[in-house]
């Protein structure tokens, strides 16, 4: 047998080999770039609450004073409600009405302040406009009866403007050759054809209708038709009223009201100016209507101008709760007692005297197409033109 040899096999060491880092420090670097963005996040984070906290205590600052500030002006109102009321028991009805409506104003401000006493602001404004409308003696839907509703379609005809003379009403529209005509008493019907669209229309000691330059006079056979002479280059028939036999015309831009006199059946005479020499001539860019009794009555947006012998008398403060939207009519006569006043945007007519005071406002959710109105000769019946339907309340 050979023998054994022992062999001495050289060790092998498993260690993993120690490599040179390529970048020194680059693990330590990225630690700390690590922990800095750890930091500025958490610093932020801390920013980010200092600043929210501080805003949320400035509002919260800005909401108290502002409270503050509410609860001292409703307290200062709820005095000058108190002086207003005073004012109206030692009846004096028109400083107290525009007390009442000032504070109504800083009612409707101050209810829009969130504040914990808000339910008795709104309460004091709910309070306040009721003395108002008592104050304006608003009636709210009063009586109204259906007389007459016109069939616009079988007719080919809708109504935008009403007269009335005699026992008749007239209707007509600016953009339309018809008149139509119904009598109250029988509901006889009838309709008359001009040669053009009637744009304005009066009815005094006669049915007049105008478009620049002819006038029509309304007769048993139909109409007779004549025509103006112009007052002056450019003159603006805006706005048209009548009295006893004369015709009015004011021409907005230059302030002017001319007169012409009626001198027979188709013949007017040559324009004259009523307004006297050395009577300002206003710019009455927002006239809507004129009406004349002896007065001259301009209306404005929210004032009536009166005029007397040709120069100018006073201005009416229309001082009306609800406050005036865009009226449209004004209406008078020597025979009657008041003013009356169109206001379509609030479904309403309103009656003043020939001061100014207010006698009587309509208001009617049944009015919702309101477009004109007239009195009857005694002054007892108002009739209400509704869309197509004729409307009428005894007054």
């Amino acid at each position: 047998k050979r023998p054994k040899l022992n062999v001495a096999r050289p060790a092998l060491d498993f260690k993993k080999p120690k490599f040179s880092n390529p970048i020194p420090g680059i693990r330590n670097r990225i630690s700390n770039i690590r922990m800095n963005w750890q930091n500025r996040n958490f610093i932020l984070f801390i920013l980010l609450i200092l600043v929210l906290g501080s805003g949320f205590l400035i509002f919260e600052r800005q909401e108290q004073e502002q409270f503050a500030s509410a609860e001292q002006t409703f307290s200062e109102i709820k005095l000058r409600t108190t002086q207003a009321q005073n004012i109206l028991l030692s009846e004096r009805e028109k400083e107290a009405n525009l007390l009442f409506q000032e504070i109504h104003k800083e009612l409707l401000n101050l209810a829009k302040v969130k504040a914990p006493f808000q339910e008795d602001v709104i309460a004091l404004e709910r309070s306040i406009e009721e003395t108002l409308f008592s104050i304006n003696r608003l009636d709210n839907d009063p009586s109204l009866d259906l007389i007459f509703e016109l069939d616009s379609e079988q007719k080919n005809f809708v109504p935008q403007k009403m007269l009335a003379f005699g026992s008749e009403l007239y209707f007509y529209n600016p953009f339309s050759h018809d008149l139509y005509q119904i009598n109250i008493e029988t509901k006889d019907e009838k309709l008359s054809k001009a040669s053009q669209n009637l744009k304005l229309g009066s009815a005094g000691n006669m049915v007049l209708l105008f478009t620049e330059p002819n006038v029509f006079f309304l007769q048993e056979t139909g109409f007779s038709e004549s025509e103006l002479v112009l007052p002056y280059p450019n003159f603006s028939f805006d706005v048209m009223a009548t009295f006893k036999t004369s015709l009015y015309f004011l021409d907005k831009n230059s302030g002017e009201i001319v007169r012409y006199f009626r001198k027979g059946e188709n013949e007017w005479s040559v324009a004259e100016s009523w307004l006297q020499d050395g009577t300002e001539r206003q710019i009455y860019s927002g006239a809507v209507s004129m009406t004349i009794d002896g007065n001259v009555w301009i209306l404005n947006d929210n004032n009536i101008n009166r005029y007397y012998a040709g120069a100018w008398q006073e201005t009416l403060e229309l001082d009306i709760f609800p406050a005036l939207q865009n009226p449209t009519k004004i209406w008078t006569s020597s025979f009657h007692n008041y003013l009356y006043l169109l206001e379509p945007a609030n479904n309403r007519i309103i009656i003043l005297s020939k001061e100014g005071e207010t006698i009587k406002q309509i208001k009617s959710s049944m009015l919702d197409d309101l477009k004109d109105f007239t009195v009857s000769a005694d002054g007892k019946t108002l009739y209400l033109l509704n869309g197509s339907a004729i409307y009428t309340m005894m007054f």
